[in-house]
């Protein structure tokens, strides 16, 4: 079996397969697995670690009878579909996820009150975004199951209104990630709602232009950062919300826009805004491209980390959304389909699913909960394992439905059981 041992950073070396480090809250996505590039070793190095933990493969005493062993794998491996701790267990997150879809909707709809009132008179409504900033941060503070679960809502047929709302939710997340003070928090949150408050100057022919634009509409497109701080720059909101909304398409390496600016000359909030903008877009449904999954976003914002976007937030950002946001399809080694329920701090390799599928692909009457940090006692290997994330269109699967669906069982289950 594979145990786990402590070293210091200094003897790091490829073939090691590192499982943490010292700082819980510090994940990367070669964990659990061979070092097998320099890369790796590299980052883990450069992380301000000293010492982490690799797995070592230790010869154990197997059971003679096998017996016990073999009842108790059986026992763990069954999907809890009616049992108690099936009940307590899941009912946070459900509970969660559907009030998540209340509050979001209804504060979307005053995101999009605000946005129109711009569009339409050049000027943002400085009481109207800051109540909205607030009741964002209270949900965060005090509901952080509610707020966790609204990180992965969208709303596919308004991305002009949602993506703003969505930059502000997913930069709230990782502000708190980051211990920011709720005065920083309401700052960042603000900044997020209006980073794109410039492009309400841009043609609704070009926004919703289906296909590659034209030479014009791109540089069009491109004068928002600057449409915006002029908008913002009043000198009532706060003055880092007109820098966001001017630096957002800036990177790292100088190949941004407008002006060419470097890591060391974009704002701290512009840097967590930015890479909250480019995953909520990669995401997203627009005119002139199709969504892509959250599992693959990551992996895009993973590359460009270092280049377009500073290397430790991008780490503490997937930390935070987690390697399989809620809502993500997912193929199990089994062969059936889940949807993921409710991330794993501690390994966000292994969050709780809502299988929805059979081995063969065909959809369950009733689907179910399972635990993917659960381990065969015999083996001491997972269960399960993921093997990949899916396009739930592929799949003819809707995630939101069948979060839904899920939700119906689970009350009608808890009013039978009482």
């Amino acid at each position: 079996m594979k145990v786990e041992r402590k070293i210091h950073i200094s003897e790091l070396k490829l073939g090691m397969t590192v499982n943490r480090t010292e700082k819980d809250g510090l994940h990367f996505p070669f964990f659990d697995k061979e070092l097998t590039d320099t890369r790796s070793v590299n980052v883990l190095k450069n992380s301000g670690v000293s010492y982490i933990y690799i797995l070592e493969e230790q010869e154990v005493e197997e059971d003679k009878e096998g017996e016990l062993s073999g009842r108790l794998s059986q026992l763990m491996s069954a999907p809890l579909e009616t049992s108690d701790y099936f009940l307590i267990d899941s009912s946070p997150a459900v509970d969660d996820i559907i009030q998540a879809r209340t509050i979001f909707e209804n504060i979307r709809g005053k995101a999009r009150l605000l946005l129109d009132t711009v569009k339409k008179n050049g000027r943002v409504d400085s009481h109207s975004a800051e109540e909205i900033t607030g009741e964002l941060v209270e949900v965060s503070t005090h509901k952080p199951g509610i707020f966790t679960a609204m990180t992965h809502l969208k709303n596919q047929d308004d991305y002009t209104y949602s993506h703003s709302l969505n930059v502000a939710v997913i930069s709230l997340a990782l502000g708190k990630r980051l211990g920011k003070s709720s005065d920083e928090l309401k700052t960042i949150c603000l900044c997020g709602l209006l980073h794109d408050v410039g492009m309400t100057r841009i043609s609704e022919q070009i926004i919703t232009k289906p296909g590659k634009l034209t030479e014009d509409e791109y540089s069009e497109i491109k004068k928002h950062p600057e449409y915006g701080y002029k908008i913002l720059n009043n000198g009532v909101l706060p003055p880092e919300t007109a820098t966001v909304a001017l630096q957002h398409h800036e990177k790292s390496d100088g190949s941004g826009y407008p002006f060419g600016l470097h890591e060391r000359q974009i704002s701290n909030i512009t840097k967590i805004i930015s890479i909250a903008d480019v995953y909520d877009a990669i995401t997203s449904k627009k005119a002139y491209n199709h969504e892509r999954t959250p599992s693959e976003a990551l992996k895009i914002l993973f590359s460009w980390s270092g280049k377009h976007f500073n290397e430790t937030l991008v780490k503490f950002f997937i930390n935070t959304i987690g390697i399989y946001p809620v809502g993500t399809l997912v193929m199990l080694d089994s062969g059936e389909l889940g949807i993921i329920l409710e991330p794993n701090k501690k390994d966000l390799t292994r969050p709780k699913v809502l299988v929805v599928t059979d081995e063969k692909r065909d959809r369950l009457d009733k689907s179910h909960i399972f635990d993917l940090a659960r381990y065969d006692l015999k083996t001491m290997k997972p269960i399960k394992t993921i093997i990949s994330s899916l396009n739930p269109k592929q799949h003819g699967i809707n995630s939101e439905h069948e979060l839904d669906r899920f939700a119906g069982q689970f009350k009608n289950t808890v009013r039978e059981a009482f």
